[in-house]
């Protein structure tokens, strides 16, 4: 049942050696057992969020997007199914179709970066900014 084990990946050195894919599963299971019965605090998560990520080391308010975004680095990392991340280079689009520069880039980021992480929350967007001249 505790499939996120076999993806722990405690040798990565962007990720906390497992520990708050660790102990995210944990808050988790305790989640599921108190059913809203009882408050959970987070504390073992803080604790490594903490120690990984020192703007979160103090009991300050903090931005909640930067720690969600943080955390789901972390997770990452701590689940990064890649034991070995090569070199890769990013090119230039120099005026090649969008998509296949899109292809490159999208190729090149999973050569470094494969976790359930990036399975289910990963994407690829493109902007446009469009200027009307209204003279």
């Amino acid at each position: 049942a505790e499939l996120y084990l076999r993806e722990l990946n405690q040798s990565n050195p962007l990720g906390t050696s497992g520990q708050l894919a660790l102990q995210y599963a944990t808050l988790l299971q305790q989640l599921r057992r108190s059913m809203g019965g009882s408050p959970i605090p987070p504390a073992t998560v803080r604790a490594v969020m903490a120690k990984q990520y020192e703007q979160f080391a103090s009991y300050q308010q903090q931005d909640a997007q930067e720690f969600l975004s943080l955390l789901m680095d972390g997770l990452h990392e701590d689940l990064n199914r890649v034991l070995e991340k090569p070199y890769t280079q990013i090119t230039d689009s120099n005026g090649r179709k969008d998509h296949i520069v899109a292809a490159e880039h999208i190729e090149g980021y999973l050569q470094r970066n494969r976790s359930v992480i990036v399975d289910l929350f990963c994407g690829v967007t493109k902007s446009t900014l469009e200027w009307k001249d209204e003279g």
